[in-house]
């Protein structure tokens, strides 16, 4: 009997790791990009689209964040089908038509993808929030999404999100009465 609930025992797959969490609060992370997108970009298009540009992390503003260990595929596939029909499983996104953010939380992902990239929830994060304020503040449609030009800004500032804040140290700044969370 023991040799059997050993090998019982040994045969069960072993549990799965905790999800990763998000060291800074969202709010924080968009706030980050938001104002460097200002920086670069927001100024020329106007004093409305810069005022725009530094208000997008005002609590009404930010888009939701469904994390893959939470959301059923169901969810994600409902939302995502709109922009990506052939899409059949979880993955970073924004869903314009929902307005939300989809993204994985699992540790073994990142390290995986970080072995040449150094990616990390919070710059995937960064890029899935850049392609919510081009359409938001910048005028890009859902189907300007997936081009070079829209692909090639976000990937642009989720690097640039993930050499200052997540390689280098610094705390991203956040909205008046939020905390980074480490």
């Amino acid at each position: 009997m023991r040799a059997f609930l050993l090998a019982v025992l040994l045969a069960a797959p072993a549990s799965a790791a905790a999800p990763a969490r998000l060291r800074y609060e969202p709010r924080c992370i968009l706030e980050a990009v938001a104002r460097e997108i200002n920086r670069d970009i927001g100024r020329h298009r106007g004093p409305a689209v810069s005022a725009a540009l530094l208000g997008a992390s005002g609590a009404a503003s930010v888009p939701p964040v469904r994390v893959e260990s939470r959301t059923p595929l169901i969810e994600f596939l409902t939302a995502v089908r709109p922009q990506v029909p052939s899409v059949d499983r979880f993955s970073n996104f924004y869903s314009v038509s929902a307005n939300v953010v989809f993204l994985i939380d699992d540790a073994s992902y990142y390290e995986r993808s970080g072995r040449t990239s150094r990616r990390s929830m919070e710059d995937s994060l960064a890029h899935e929030f850049v392609h919510y304020l081009q359409v938001k503040y910048l005028g890009y449609s859902a189907a300007d999404l997936g081009t070079d030009d829209a692909e090639g800004m976000a990937i642009n500032y989720q690097t640039s999100f993930r050499e200052r804040y997540v390689l280098g140290g610094e705390d991203p700044p956040c909205p008046a009465g939020d905390l980074p969370r480490r």
